[in-house]
């Protein structure tokens, strides 16, 4: 489901409605050594969260091909307002504007590595699921030059800011023959990082 984050194993398996939920629910998991219960309240919340979450998605992919805001949000049943007090809740930073015209503006594109040893580059991300990426890479840079990195906490499914899924490459040992076949012992994989307007494709 596009917008949330899923842990595959471990105690902590499960769907988070974002990142931010999934790192709160670790923390917990650290100081007390169990995993937290939700709330009928809350589990209504995280299903609203990925309700809208999905359709500020769909509403991303409509204004990169033309539509406006107010009328790409209306063909998803939803308001401009409710998409733009989301994107800004979620701190992600995909719409912008000025006065009563928004659109999609430049957004962090980042290389992804997925479980299945492909190479995504370009990947547009909002701004948390950015910063998330870039403290992945530098925990799978030492992870491919052999050095002990625990991985575990990116074992989760990511989405770009058009919903598509990403699920990251978190096996030490893939990393490290990944690293190896590069050839480039300084580098393992090129990470390339823009900020610049999305095209949907």
């Amino acid at each position: 489901m596009a917008g949330t984050y899923t842990v595959k194993s471990g105690p902590l398996a499960g769907e988070y409605a974002s990142y931010r939920q999934y790192v709160n629910a670790r923390a917990f998991y650290q100081q007390t050594g169990e995993a937290p219960t939700a709330s009928r309240a809350e589990l209504r919340r995280e299903r609203s969260e990925r309700s809208l979450s999905d359709k500020a998605s769909r509403v991303a992919r409509r204004v990169a091909t033309g539509d406006s805001l107010t009328s790409a949000a209306r063909k998803e049943r939803t308001t401009a307002k409710t998409v733009l007090k989301f994107d800004r809740k979620q701190q992600r930073g995909v719409f912008t504007g000025l006065g009563r015209r928004y659109d999609i503006g430049a957004v962090a594109h980042f290389t992804v590595l997925t479980a299945d040893g492909k190479i995504h580059n370009g990947v547009p991300m909002d701004d948390q699921t950015a910063s998330m990426i870039g403290s992945y890479w530098q925990d799978a840079h030492r992870a491919m030059s052999g050095k002990i990195t625990d991985m575990s906490r990116y074992q989760i499914t990511i989405a770009d800011i058009f919903g598509r899924e990403y699920t990251l490459m978190t096996d030490q040992d893939a990393l490290v023959k990944l690293f190896l076949a590069q050839g480039d012992p300084m580098s393992g994989v090129k990470v390339n990082y823009e900020r610049k307007r999305p095209t949907f494709k």
